[in-house]
């Protein structure tokens, strides 16, 4: 079963177990390691390692960062 995500903020959290939000990551911390900006966002996607569901960081020049297709 699916866990809850969601953005608050510029983090990405998941609820856990006792339903309380933990943080996942710390999007403007990835981008001061990456030094790229990345932005807290829904992703929905199939890839080479299997579905992708749920609230992540994401490079801000992604299209999933500005709404385009997942």
């Amino acid at each position: 079963m699916p866990q809850a995500t969601r953005c608050d903020g510029n983090v990405a959290q998941i609820c856990d177990a006792d339903q309380y939000w933990q943080d996942l990551a710390d999007c403007d911390m990835v981008s001061s390691d990456a030094g790229v900006a990345f932005v807290c966002r829904f992703v929905s996607e199939t890839n080479d390692d299997g579905e992708v569901v749920g609230h992540t960081c994401v490079p801000a020049v992604s299209p999933l960062a500005v709404g385009g297709p997942l």
